[in-house]
């Protein structure tokens, strides 16, 4: 593993800070596609995204 702990920032803001696998598992692994449909899924918290 590369890190214990990852940041999303969106223009600057802290939108979310945890381990890898929770946050992919808070997004349902969305990878690609719109930034501001990945930061609201990510800033929704789990299960809401």
């Amino acid at each position: 593993m590369l890190c214990d702990r990852v940041v999303v920032l969106n223009r600057g803001r802290l939108i979310a800070l945890d381990t890898p696998g929770a946050l992919v598992a808070q997004v349902g692994g969305v990878c690609g596609g719109n930034p501001q449909q990945r930061a609201a899924a990510v800033s929704a918290g789990p299960g809401q995204g």
